[in-house]
């Protein structure tokens, strides 16, 4: 994988994106590593999955290796943002610990630590990281202020909330009410067929104005 991106060949098409990676890469503002020794940078945010486990219990493996390679090499002032989609209280209850543990930093005082969830549609995630606000909470204000701080360079909203559990929920909720949509329009669409009317004009007509 890295080196295809290296080669500026990425594994997910978006919009735009093949051009901007080029020239990020021809111009050497960008690099791709498998190691972070020679990487050296402050900010890091954590974006892998956290899937389900045959207990259908969130499985957070992934989150602990990020956690447990990153935390080798943190330093005093370094920030940690979680971008996977995880159940409420991970940051907190799961992340912090383990940092805490491998580091040997305190949390909210020598490393700032925040959830800031993803929120962008496949395809469109190029546009919509600067359209969509960036919801941010971190496990104390400081932290909060840190992430916010960094969002508010890409996006035109930031919107700062009390504390992870919130940011994780913001996230959940979306993901919920997307899915209850995507349910109701099939329902819907069963229902116009039965009539034999287009679901199209339906939708269409009761969105107007």
């Amino acid at each position: 994988l890295v080196d295809s991106l290296r080669a500026g060949e990425s594994p997910v098409f978006e919009v735009g994106l093949a051009a901007k990676l080029k020239n990020v890469i021809d111009r050497g503002t960008l690099t791709f590593e498998n190691s972070l020794e020679p990487v050296g940078s402050s900010i890091f945010i954590i974006a892998v999955g956290a899937g389900y486990s045959d207990t259908e219990k969130a499985d957070l493996s992934a989150i602990a290796d990020v956690a447990e390679t990153l935390g080798k090499d943190l330093k005093p002032g370094d920030q940690i943002i979680l971008r996977s989609t995880v159940p409420v209280g991970v940051t907190t209850k799961f992340l912090v610990p383990l940092l805490a543990q491998h580091s040997g930093l305190k949390i909210g005082e020598e490393i700032n630590v925040s959830f800031c969830p993803e929120r962008t549609l496949a395809g469109q995630a190029i546009t919509e990281l600067q359209s969509l606000p960036q919801i941010v909470g971190g496990v104390t204000p400081r932290c909060t202020e840190m992430a916010a701080r960094f969002w508010s360079a890409l996006s035109h909203s930031v919107i700062k909330v009390k504390n992870p559990e919130v940011a994780e929920m913001a996230k959940l909720a979306n993901n919920a009410f997307r899915n209850v949509s995507f349910a109701f329009s099939n329902e819907l669409s069963f229902l116009a067929e039965q009539y034999n009317v287009d679901v199209s004009d339906v939708i269409n007509a009761a969105n107007n104005g």
